[in-house]
């Protein structure tokens, strides 16, 4: 006889195999759908119990608590993966976000979450939440450009029951990738999120988690953040901006601790199961720029994710197609640049490169070129296929705290231990003072990377020129053909050539701009 686990774990399975075959298949052909959703964020939907096939809702549930730790982090680490791109793709399809609370600008009383315009849709999500004898507590709405009712995002239990989920209700997807505007799911989006740790031994037994996040208040501060969680509350906030435009997860905790995301986490697991939830994503569906009193931001050309909804995986926006990838990134402080002010003010102070010198300031940075840089990577490092063959490189200046590589720059296949590896030395570019990062001077990174013999591929992201050239000595426009022809060179003694793709940060860059017109790349300049 089958048990209830056994078919589960059968199940799950199953699910990781479609899963694989289906992002191979979508790698391989680029194949796309008219809606905006392409095969493997269908696929995701699956897993997620988003989808609609054939008149009937997908539901899959999370491994059994019997698993041992390192099964239940891969299992987190799948339901994050899953959850996070699913999330990553609606956002960006939506016109808007709605929550509780916060500041927005004037005249935005459509991004209010409790505007009776959108009652009838929350009613709907709290009567198919009852009928599943589900909990569902509202956190935020998405105003989707080719419906009419919203998708309501809420906070519910875990099907463990020990800890928490993000669900969705809305309508369905179908099985081309369009929504089904007749039909409304409820749906566990992300499975296993975490209880917020107690900070002493004196906190009392919790007995029922459903009363917890039924009674939580889950409107916006002033900072348009969500309030800080305690004990026994879900480890899991968010954070947006005044034109709802904004989504990002957020430590759920107040700085006092060594919090520094949402996650999630087994029942009852140790500090070190936690899967951390690093999120960011902007809604562009109407393709217009973001503005508020102190920032602009073109949503078009910014390329704030690694893999969206229309290309694919994607590096600042250029497609990535190789099974050999070598990513070199500036690890330099000028990427403390903030991109994204708010008009907000915290306690305390941060430093940030203003393009010629560092300056601190207590103004909320919503994001600076250093968390879009990581933003991208952690995208396209969680969607990657474990069959790919990756190096991985940061520069600066020779000595500082930047300059390193991941795995010495050797070319290194992307099982699952090294791609938590690799989002480990991804996470860790923002760690201490910014101006202990370093300058910019990639030569070594790059010199490692055409030295690679089995490589066919490089994309190179960089906020600003050299300090010095290839020599050591100061560097002028006098060489940009110079330097581009050196690499050529190399390229051309090279089997297989490399392809260099170039992102340039802030400013044109014309010396990358020959570099990848000579070796048969795509050059990118993001403003």
């Amino acid at each position: 006889m089958t048990t209830p686990i056994k078919r589960q774990n059968q199940n799950s399975q199953q699910i990781g195999k479609a899963m694989q075959r289906i992002q191979r298949l979508d790698r391989n052909h680029q194949k796309r759908f008219q809606a905006g959703f392409g095969l493997t964020e269908v696929a995701l939907s699956v897993a997620a119990g988003s989808l609609l096939i054939t008149g009937g809702a997908v539901a899959m549930r999370t491994v059994s608590s019997s698993m041992n730790a390192s099964s239940q982090v891969t299992g987190l680490r799948g339901s994050a993966t899953t959850g996070l791109r699913l999330l990553r793709a609606e956002t960006q399809r939506s016109l808007h976000l709605m929550v509780n609370g916060g500041q927005a600008q004037q005249d935005q009383s459509f991004t209010d979450l409790n505007n009776p315009e959108y009652s009838e849709a929350l009613q709907e999500c709290q009567s198919i939440s009852s009928d599943q004898q589900e909990v569902f507590n509202p956190l935020m709405g998405m105003q989707m450009a080719e419906l009419q009712t919203p998708i309501i995002y809420g906070l519910g239990l875990g099907t463990s029951g020990k800890n928490y989920a993000l669900l969705r209700c809305g309508p369905a997807l179908s099985g081309d990738g369009r929504y089904e505007t007749e039909d409304v799911i409820l749906s566990k989006i992300l499975d296993g999120i975490g209880v917020t740790p107690c900070p002493d031994s004196n906190c009392p037994p919790v007995t029922d988690l459903r009363e917890v996040v039924a009674g939580m208040d889950n409107s916006l501060n002033q900072d348009n953040q969500s309030k800080v969680r305690s004990f026994p509350e879900p480890a899991f906030a968010i954070e947006t901006d005044q034109v709802r435009k904004l989504l990002k997860l957020k430590d759920p905790t107040d700085q006092s601790d060594t919090i520094e995301f949402s996650f999630l986490q087994p029942p009852g697991g140790r500090r070190d199961l936690r899967v951390d939830l690093n999120f960011t994503a902007y809604a562009r569906a109407d393709k217009i720029n973001r503005t508020d009193s102190t920032s602009t931001i073109n949503l078009e050309e910014t390329g704030l994710s690694g893999c969206d909804d229309e290309s694919g995986c994607t590096f600042f926006g250029i497609p990535v197609n190789s099974d050999t990838v070598q990513l070199i990134v500036d690890g330099s402080g000028s990427m403390s640049s903030c991109i994204a002010w708010g008009s907000t003010y915290g306690e305390t102070r941060r430093t940030y490169y203003d393009g010629s010198r560092y300056f601190r300031t207590r103004q909320a940075c919503l994001m600076t070129r250093m968390e879009s840089l990581q933003s991208e990577l952690r995208a396209l490092l969680a969607s990657l296929s474990p069959t790919t063959v990756l190096s991985l490189q940061s520069f600066s200046s020779p000595g500082y705290q930047n300059h390193r590589q991941w795995k010495e720059g050797e070319m290194v296949q992307l099982t699952d231990s090294n791609r938590e590896s690799a989002l480990d030395f991804v996470n860790s570019l923002s760690n201490g003072k910014v101006t202990s990062w370093g300058g910019t001077r990639p030569w070594f990174a790059l010199d490692k990377a055409f030295s690679n013999a089995d490589a066919n591929t490089v994309f190179f992201m960089t906020d600003g020129d050299p300090n010095y050239d290839r020599n050591g000595g100061n560097w002028s426009s006098y060489d940009y053909q110079p330097t581009a022809n050196a690499y050529m060179a190399m390229n051309e003694e090279r089997d297989p050539s490399l392809s260099v793709n170039t992102v340039s940060v802030g400013q044109g860059s014309p010396w990358l701009e020959l570099l990848s017109n000579g070796a048969s790349g795509t050059y990118k300049v993001i403003n």
